[in-house]
């Protein structure tokens, strides 16, 4: 309700009474309490003057204040009480979510772990096919692994040995069989082959299946210059395959004996080699073009 309206009706309530008051009790007026009644008339009078001249709509206003006050206050108060509840329930979420965000860090550490070593792991096994497939190299990277992880050192010897095992008797060769063709269009036939021929295809030839194969037959021409070669072929040809069957040939020529699939990487043949290359080349005739 307007203020304003609210002080003239309060006003009117007031003079109504205040005149209902005066006629009733001091009208009419007698002669014994003239002057008592007319005091009273005149005080009425000049209290409804006051009373109209009062602000009642200050005072109204300063009420219906205190009022929209006292309403702002327990609101503010029922704010705060929430505000307090809010921050609480956001410290703990703060807390929650530090207590996430460590786990996750936690959590990202040893997946980054478990990841890391599993392409370690997958390495490892990579290096292992392409051993036996006959790449050296990977081999010889499997062989000298190093690692601070104990369960990866022991996963490449694991490799290293199966690799090893692939090797022991069997062979990339067979039904592999190698010929030169002469000008005339006419073939010679791998038995036979000049000798030659055979050490050209096993330093020389791009094709490891050549080679291995050129190493294989050497196992059958003991003659000078022959070990030297096989010698040369296990320590330092590209594929393993073609090692092996240097170093098997290698026994059949000269009468050595490998007690490992791999005995080349233990650099022993050379050396036994070494000690007994004039027992040796006693046994072994010269190459036909070597012939006087």
């Amino acid at each position: 309700m307007d203020i304003t309206l609210f002080g003239i009706i309060v006003r009117s309530i007031v003079t109504v009474a205040s005149v209902f008051v005066l006629i009733k009790y001091c009208l009419p007026l007698s002669n014994k309490d003239n002057i008592k009644k007319m005091t009273g008339i005149i005080i009425l009078i000049f209290a409804l003057g006051v009373f109209w001249l009062a602000d009642i709509e200050g005072a109204t206003r300063l009420v219906f204040l205190g009022f929209e006050i006292d309403k702002r206050v327990e609101k503010a108060e029922d704010i705060i009480d929430r505000l307090k509840y809010v921050e609480e329930i956001a410290q703990d979420t703060k807390n929650n979510l530090q207590k996430t965000q460590i786990e996750a860090a936690e959590t990202t550490n040893k997946l980054s772990t478990l990841i890391d070593k599993e392409d370690k792991l997958f390495e490892i096994q990579k290096l292992k096919n392409r051993s036996m497939d006959g790449d050296y190299d990977a081999y010889n990277s499997l062989r000298n692994y190093q690692s601070e992880d104990s369960d990866l050192l022991e996963r490449a010897r694991a490799a290293v040995l199966e690799a090893k095992l692939s090797y022991i008797g069997t062979t990339r060769i067979k039904g592999i069989e190698i010929h030169r063709t002469k000008e005339d269009g006419s073939r010679i036939e791998e038995d036979n082959l000049e000798t030659h021929w055979l050490i050209e295809d096993l330093i020389n030839n791009q094709n490891w299946i050549v080679r291995t194969k050129a190493a294989n037959l050497l196992a059958k021409r003991k003659e000078i210059n022959v070990p030297e070669v096989l010698l040369e072929a296990m320590e330092n040809d590209p594929n393993l395959w073609v090692r092996k069957e240097a170093l098997d040939s290698f026994e059949t020529v000269t009468g050595f004996i490998a007690r490992d699939v791999f005995q080349f990487e233990t650099g022993e043949p050379r050396e036994w080699y070494l000690k007994n290359k004039d027992e040796v080349k006693k046994k072994l005739t010269k190459r036909e073009q070597e012939k006087d």
